[in-house]
Order: C-alpha cells, then sequence, then structure tokens
C-alpha cells in the first residue's frame, strides 16, 4: 500500500499557518494594548490615575465624570464638525486635482512631461514642515488666517495622489483605451467613464489615509486658526491639558473621543486602501 506524502507537508503547512495566526494576534494585541489601557482609564477618577490602578480598582471607581466634564466644557461637536468640513474639502479638492492631474501624466505626451513628474516626485520626499512658515506667511498676506480656506488652501493638492492616481491610470490595458478612442470617445468622456471608475478603490484608499492624516493635524491648524470658532477637534482636545494639575482623566477621555471617527471610518473602508495600494503595482 502506497504511503500518503502529501500527510506531513499538510500537518507542516498548517501548524506553519497557525504559527502566524498567533504571531500575528500577539502582534496586533501589542499594537492595539496602549488604546485599550486609553479607553479603561478613561473611566477612572483622576486622583485613581496618579497611582497604578488594578482591576479591582476600575470597577470600584468606574465613573463617566470625565466624558461629561468634556461635553460639558468643551465645544467637541463643533470642533469635530470643523474638522469633518475641513477633511471633506480637502479629499474632494485632492480628488478633482489628482485625478486630472495623473490623467495628463499617464495619457498626455507634452513638452516637459517628465520634468514636471520627477519635480512631483522630489516634492513627495521634502518633509511638509519644512514648508510650514513660508506657507503661513503666504496665507497670512493672503488674509486667509482663521478661516476655512486658510486651513484646507495648503492641502488642496498631493504630490502622492497625482503620483497614486497616475500608477493606477497606467494599470489599465491599453487595448481599452485605443478601442474607445476608434469609437469617438473623447479624453474626458473616457477618464470619466472609464479611466475614474476603474480606479475607484485607489481613489478610496487616498480619501482614507487623507481623511486620517487631515482629521489629525495639529500644527497647522494650531497656527492658522486663531478663534475658538474655526478649533478643529485636535486644537479642542489640546486644551484639556492642564499645566497646573494633571487631569489625566479628561485628557485620556479627549483622545478616546478624538479617536472613535478615525478608527470607524477606516474599518469601513480599509478593504478600499487594501485595493488601492495594490491595483497599480502592477502594469496591465
Amino acid at each position: 500500500m502506497r504511503k500518503n506524502t502529501n500527510a506531513p507537508e499538510a500537518s507542516a503547512r498548517l501548524k506553519k499557518q497557525r504559527f502566524g495566526v498567533a504571531w500575528k494576534t500577539v502582534l496586533g494585541i501589542c499594537f492595539i494594548f496602549p488604546v485599550i489601557i486609553a479607553f479603561l482609564f478613561s473611566f477612572l477618577p483622576n486622583d485613581k490615575l496618579l497611582g497604578l490602578p488594578t482591576l479591582q480598582t476600575f470597577f470600584e471607581h468606574f465613573t463617566f465624570e470625565n466624558y461629561k466634564w468634556v461635553f460639558a466644557n468643551i465645544p467637541i461637536f463643533k470642533y469635530v464638525t470643523n474638522s469633518l468640513q475641513m477633511c471633506l474639502i480637502v479629499i474632494v479638492a485632492q480628488s478633482i486635482t489628482a485625478c486630472l492631474a495623473a490623467y495628463a501624466f499617464a495619457f498626455f505626451k507634452f513638452k516637459g512631461k517628465d520634468t514636471l513628474f520627477q519635480i512631483i516626485l522630489i516634492a513627495m520626499m521634502v518633509p511638509g514642515e519644512v514648508c510650514t512658515i513660508c506657507n503661513f506667511l503666504t496665507v497670512r498676506d493672503m488674509g486667509l488666517v482663521n478661516t476655512m480656506m486658510g486651513l484646507t488652501i495648503v492641502s488642496l493638492v498631493s504630490c502622492n495622489s497625482i503620483f497614486m492616481m497616475r500608477q493606477s491610470y497606467l494599470s489599465l490595458p491599453g487595448e481599452m483605451r485605443e478601442a474607445t478612442m476608434m469609437d469617438g470617445c473623447g479624453e474626458i468622456r473616457y477618464m470619466l467613464q472609464f479611466a475614474v471608475p476603474l480606479s475607484i478603490p485607489t481613489i478610496a484608499s487616498l480619501a482614507i489615509t487623507t481623511f486620517i492624516s487631515v482629521f489629525n493635524a495639529y500644527l497647522w491648524p494650531l497656527l492658522v486658526s486663531r478663534s475658538p470658532e474655526h478649533y478643529t477637534v485636535q486644537i479642542g482636545m489640546a486644551l484639556l491639558v492642564d499645566h497646573e494639575v494633571p487631569t489625566y482623566g479628561r485628557q485620556l477621555a479627549g483622545a478616546v473621543l478624538c479617536m472613535i471617527i478615525p478608527i470607524i471610518f477606516f474599518v469601513i473602508f480599509q478593504s478600499y486602501m487594501v485595493k488601492g495600494l495594490t491595483k497599480g503595482a502592477v502594469k496591465g
């Protein structure tokens, strides 16, 4: 009777898969552990956080006072609305500019095309903080300080978005564009009806990364917004820091509230993010 040689291989493969799952689980717990601790400690009084709280302390002194204080003293809904409005403007603007510019770089032939694209690649390597002072002086001279336009104008165009959309366009089959052009389809129609719809995963992934980046922005809103009416959620939560009396519970409650919306947004659209990041990896 012939022995089944595939059994040892299947067993080894199964052990490898189990080890991989266990290792990923451990890494996931390590990464999310600080978030869990912050969430649990936000329900404890401030005096109990000055030491090392135990599980018994958590059950005995569980309270919503930190969250009640935040909602009562910080106009958090106004700050969240400002942040969401800022994110919406930036995402829409970047999507439009990236789709148009990337289409030109992917399909058009014009003088200086390669040079312009190299400039975009170089600009991607420059940290945004390098241009902060220059951008602020420009925005101030334009009279846009303490306005929503001032908060968003420096983020309306993204070199990274243009690059990603170009790679997505280049991954589309070239025969499809040739066939549509032979049938009398113009460039605008091809972009709107074929190129952009087929690049939705890339646009969605860019929207997710842009949303998280803009929603968590702190330095630029801190420079531009001068009145509480234009504060974003990160600036508003920074008001919870008391340099005289430590208020760790309130700070943790504010941090948890800041994390809720980006986490929900990421969980809902994370599949699009993976598709978008891998779509342009191989040219079709």
